[in-house]
């Protein structure tokens, strides 16, 4: 096995790094990974670099990750984040509608251009809309890129929640579901063929646990009630 050759000032920034996420309270599994993704990127930059230039060269590497390591791209991009905060007090810049797949990306900047100038969302709730439709079109894309877009249907939208999404909470299924229908809500409006059942998708999955039959009051209580104006 071939032995990384790591400079002392890189040395230095990982430990750094390290002790910093330590008092973040991240695992050691988290600090371990992060660390890894941190090294890279720091041996191509030769070292650290000055706060002006950190944002660029990591938004340039992370770019390339983007399409050489597409599975631990978004891992990476955290650890990248976490070292700018430590370094520079400030997140990355967010740039929800890039994609690895050319397709995807120029689907998510029409539905950013859709949501901030025909809807008037605001750029959080965009960037979080964004988020969710872009695991839904990797996913279809991964399965079927011949019909990943226009040939769905609402079954097809079950299968990724179910697959994917089966851990989250109902509340975020259903702010998943909401933000899937104005994708396609979009692709509607710029003409483009959309299942009917897409759009009745409901807002939010049953949760039979809660199912029970409500309880009820005695007519009595209820015509007193009644009769409150």
């Amino acid at each position: 096995m071939s032995t990384i050759n790591i400079n002392e000032s890189t040395r230095r920034e990982l430990n750094k790094f390290k002790e910093y996420m330590q008092k973040q309270e991240y695992t050691d599994r988290t600090v371990t990974g992060y660390r890894t993704y941190l090294s890279r990127f720091l041996r191509q930059q030769n070292g650290p670099l000055e706060v002006g230039a950190l944002k660029d060269a990591a938004e340039a590497f992370l770019e390339t990750e983007r399409i050489s390591h597409p599975r631990t791209f978004k891992h990476c991009r955290a650890a990248l984040n976490s070292y700018c905060r430590m370094v520079a007090g400030d997140s990355l810049r967010e740039r929800p509608e890039t994609s690895a797949v050319p397709e995807i990306a120029i689907l998510l900047q029409r539905f950013r251009e859709y949501s901030l100038t025909i809807k008037h969302l605001e750029e959080g709730t965009v960037s979080s809309e964004i988020n969710h439709v872009r695991g839904l079109l990797e996913y279809t894309f991964e399965h079927n890129p011949q019909r990943f877009v226009n040939g769905l249907m609402a079954e097809d939208i079950r299968r990724y929640l179910l697959e994917r999404l089966a851990k989250l909470s109902d509340s975020s299924k259903g702010r998943m579901i909401t933000s899937i229908r104005n994708f396609f809500r979009c692709q509607a409006f710029y003409g483009q063929p959309v299942h009917p059942s897409i759009l009745r998708l409901p807002l939010s999955p049953a949760v039979w646990k809660k199912s029970a039959f409500p309880k009820t009051i005695d007519m009595d209580k209820f015509n007193t009630l009644h009769n409150i104006p």
